[in-house]
């Protein structure tokens, strides 16, 4: 009995361990459906981005890049979200169906008062007065294409969400060393 009470503890030791929270990647794409210019309807904006899923939300967003109709938003991808003093670093949200969205993938700190970007994909959603969807990018041409009331408008269908991250080494070696654990202990009590 101590024995199996021992391999008990290893394996919810290693376990825990190997369940700790961890940054997922995820893509994520839209497609715009009306209200679209320079782009025409059908226009699509999808890029990765890594965050912690919980629920429907994804927080703590990081290493974002935007690709609109083919063409990546070059420079550093700032994440952001939108309070009612403006943008701010670290709020931003993603939601799995897009309903609560709350970001800003920008490339300058608009946060911290840089309005030298070239283009921005915002999305913001939920319990706003105005909600939609909208990305610009400056040059020649200048690119935009927008979505306003996607949610009630039944445009927010096309917005997707797909966590693609691998299973980390931590996780793997908990499960391996549960099932081998587990082996054991059958075989000694067998083998009596």
């Amino acid at each position: 009995m101590k024995t199996i009470a021992r391999w008990a503890t290893y394996f919810a030791v290693a376990f825990g361990l190997g369940a700790a929270a961890r940054a997922d990647t995820f893509d994520y794409s839209y497609t715009f459906g009306g209200g679209v210019s320079s782009g025409g309807a059908g226009s699509t904006v999808q890029g990765a981005f890594d965050g912690t899923l919980n629920g429907n939300l994804i927080t703590n967003i990081s290493n974002a890049s935007v690709v609109f109709n083919g063409v990546s938003l070059g420079g550093i991808i700032y994440v952001e979200g939108s309070t009612n003093t403006g943008f701010v670093d670290g709020v931003a949200v993603v939601s799995l169906d897009g309903t609560q969205n709350n970001f800003l993938f920008a490339n300058s700190d608009i946060a911290a008062g840089d309005n030298t970007y070239t283009g921005y994909l915002y999305s913001k959603t939920g319990n706003s007065v105005v909600q939609g969807h909208d990305f610009i990018q400056y040059g020649d041409p200048v690119l935009y294409a927008y979505d306003f009331n996607p949610v009630f408008s039944g445009i927010n269908s096309s917005w997707t969400v797909t966590d693609v991250s691998v299973p980390d080494g931590g996780s793997t070696i908990a499960l391996l060393g549960g099932v081998l654990g587990g082996l054991a202990v059958l075989r000694r009590r067998f083998a009596r």
